[in-house]
């Protein structure tokens, strides 16, 4: 007996930038992704019996390169970062491409292999960055905890030091007053904020960094929101056998 199970929903369309943000990309991608699930058997072979059910599966590219900026439609190895690849963080170089087609291989130990099919720039990251967006406030003010904070400061106290508020790319972030600059970026945008800590990239602080970076926000492990695509078959055996399920999803 098989089962099967879809939720839908729209993603929100390319926008263009109007002239009332200019320290922003003029033209904006809201970013997408896709993600395949491939399973293997012990000899590393594609499994193909009706349990795992793979959409666009066929043998793992063991000699892909590792995903690098700029690498395109090429298929590249992920690595730690599942989501894409990154470069001179947090830089005014820094540069950040968003992996669209995400493709896992997954080992009978559940030992999993990120693929990227198609790397996008998510934008020009140096406008997200004090020396662009914050105009001149510095990071961190010479005030005492009881002179930090008023109303026409725009700082908080925070970690022993009076800091400017809001907060940008690569900056400490925290709850209240220190929260990510995303003044005239819309929420699915590529070069949209989030505080979030990333322990294994090393990013082990709450920290604004980009908000498709390595963030887990659904069961699915659909990527960036909560907008997917989900599919999952369920296959038994036999009555006395438990369902065996499959999933894959599409961003």
């Amino acid at each position: 007996m098989a089962s099967f199970i879809l939720l839908t929903s729209i993603a929100m369309p390319t926008t263009e930038d109007s002239r009332s943000a200019p320290t922003i990309a003029m033209r904006r991608k809201l970013l997408s992704q896709g993600t395949s699930y491939c399973y293997l058997n012990q000899s590393g072979s594609l499994i193909t019996d009706e349990a795992y059910i793979s959409i666009g599966c066929g043998e793992e590219p063991l000699d892909a390169p590792t995903c690098t900026i700029g690498a395109g439609a090429v298929t590249c190895f992920l690595g730690d970062n599942r989501n894409g690849v990154d470069a001179n963080r947090w830089y005014d170089s820094y540069a950040f491409d968003h992996c669209e087609d995400v493709q896992v291989f997954v080992d009978p130990d559940e030992t999993q292999r990120y693929y990227c099919r198609r790397l996008i720039t998510t934008g020009d990251w140096s406008t997200r960055r004090r020396a662009m967006a914050g105009v001149g406030a510095p990071e961190t003010t010479g005030d005492s905890w009881w002179g930090c904070g008023w109303p026409w400061q725009s700082t908080g106290w925070h970690d022993d030091a009076c800091r400017s508020v809001p907060r940008f790319l690569g900056e400490a972030c925290w709850d209240d007053s220190g929260e990510c600059d995303n003044s005239n970026v819309p929420a699915y945008d590529g070069l949209h904020l989030s505080c979030a800590t990333v322990p294994e990239l090393g990013i082990n602080t709450p920290t604004c960094v980009p908000s498709a970076f390595e963030i887990q926000r659904n069961t699915c492990d659909c990527g960036w929101f909560d907008w997917y695509f989900f599919v999952a078959w369920c296959v038994r055996q036999s009555n006395a056998e438990p369902r065996r399920c499959r999933r894959s999803c599409r961003c």
